[in-house]
């Protein structure tokens, strides 16, 4: 039996790839149009991306269906560098399934002493195992205008990264208590 051939898509290293040590956005998909509005949105920005299964999608919508979306969306935006993630939750009987396929990236949270097994084979096949979610995402799944949201969280991620926040910024504009005094603020 013939291996099928891997899903392969643009390496993160391009322009607007993150910093090493650093993982790029993730966002949570649930169809087409959201996968495509989440690339749109990043090819706007010019940053890579995770795009995220939902909790335990290779349960409900299957491994198959997975690759198939994440193949359409990045042949609507090829210029795009992102990471496609499939969640297995505990069931390693669907990470296998995801690895035969050829997903790049796997979520499993089962036990480790599974996961162990799961990342041995998951290497041999040049996949990744990854154990839990970013702490981080954007869940598209109730968002009216999906490009909107991801453009809009795209943009804050990247003011995050640059180490400034709307808080922070509107703190150094805002004069230290001696400049208040004089302008007559309450201190």
């Amino acid at each position: 039996m013939t291996k099928p051939p891997r899903l392969r898509f643009a390496p993160i290293a391009r322009k607007g790839a993150p910093r090493a040590g650093r993982a790029p956005p993730a966002v949570v998909i649930h169809s087409l149009a959201q996968a495509k509005a989440a690339l749109a949105a990043a090819a706007e920005a010019a940053v890579a991306l995770e795009l995220w299964s939902a909790e335990g999608a290779a349960a409900s919508a299957g491994a198959g269906w997975f690759k198939a979306v994440v193949e359409a969306a990045a042949r609507a935006h090829p210029e795009v560098a992102f990471t496609a993630v499939l969640d297995c939750a505990d069931m390693p009987g669907f990470a296998l399934g995801a690895f035969r396929i050829g997903i790049e990236a796997v979520a499993f949270s089962g036990p480790a002493r599974v996961a162990a097994k799961l990342a041995d084979i998951a290497e041999k096949v040049g996949c990744r195992l990854l154990r839990r979610r970013p702490p981080r995402l954007l869940d598209l799944g109730q968002s009216a205008d999906p490009f909107a949201a991801c453009r809009d969280w795209l943009a804050g991620e990247a003011l995050k990264k640059a180490g400034r926040s709307a808080i922070a910024r509107r703190r150094r504009k805002r004069p230290g208590a001696a400049g208040r005094r004089q302008r007559g603020w309450p201190a």
